[in-house]
Order: structure tokens, then sequence, then C-alpha cells
């Protein structure tokens, strides 16, 4: 083989371990959505409402100016966009509620924007540091929270 024919097979090696690393994290994130749910199920309680209020204040702790009217605004302003985006995502990445749902408690919205909200969410995850950061310790937060004894209905003795 030729030193062109190496560097070519080099390359091709390259991208195949880049999008089997792409892979492993989606794969990763998808086993920590199942293992969530089998809990969730393994329990046989309906945490939807417990669920939401875990959801908005792991979000309140990282953007401590959310508030929960923001959800349904119609405004665009950045800071209100991110934080709803975060909630509808988690909202639908936990299956707390129908896309439906979930676009009724941000203001009126359809299917197809709670999806685009999910897409931009894990877009921005993947592309920007900072907001990965933010956004693992919000799922840290969810899911440690929505297991808590209190939550649960459950008393500590």
């Amino acid at each position: 083989m030729t030193t062109q024919e190496l560097e070519k097979r080099l390359k091709q090696l390259e991208s195949i371990n880049s999008e089997l690393r792409r892979k492993n994290i989606l794969l990763r994130h998808e086993l920590s959505k199942m293992q969530c749910k089998r809990k969730v199920y393994s329990l046989g309680i309906d945490l939807s409402m417990k669920a939401e209020k875990v959801i908005f204040e792991a979000i309140k702790a990282e953007y401590l100016y959310f508030e929960e009217w923001m959800l349904a605004t119609v405004s665009r302003k950045n800071e209100y966009v991110v934080c709803r985006q975060l909630f509808q995502s988690l909202m639908h990445d936990f299956k707390i509620a129908s896309l439906k749902k979930i676009g009724m408690k941000c203001g009126g919205r359809d299917h197809s924007t709670n999806l685009h909200a999910c897409r931009t969410v894990h877009n921005l995850a993947e592309t920007d540091r900072e907001f990965k950061r933010k956004y693992e310790s919000i799922l840290n937060s969810v899911e440690q929270g929505l297991y808590t004894p209190e939550l649960l209905g459950k008393t500590t003795s």
C-alpha cells in the first residue's frame, strides 16, 4: 500500500471512530432515560405534577431568574426561551406528559414546537460547553429529585 492509500484509510477509520463515539453518547443517554422510566414504573405512582415541580426547581437552581410565568409568555427573549425549551425538553425526555399537555403548560404551543425545543436543547448541549455543564447539572438534579422520599410520599424515620 502506498502512503496516500494509508492516509485515506486512516481518515476513514477516524470518521468511523467519531461516529461510534457519537452513537455511544446517544446510547448512554437512552439507557439513562430507560433506567429512570423503569424506576418510575416499578413504583406505580403518578408523578406527573410532582415531577413537573422537580423539573421547574432544577432549572431554577441553574437559572435564578426563572419564574413560572415565563413558561407561558410569548416573549422571544433568550432568557425566557432557553428556560422554556429546557422545561419542554425535560418534560418530554422523562415522559412526564404528552406533547400536547406540555404545549398547553407552556402557553398553548403545539407538539412541533415542543419537538423543536428538544432538538435545540440537545444540539446546544453538544456544541456549547457552558450550556452542557448546566444541562447535566439540571439532569442530575431532576434524576435525584424524582426519587426522594418526600416526592414519593414516604416518611423518613
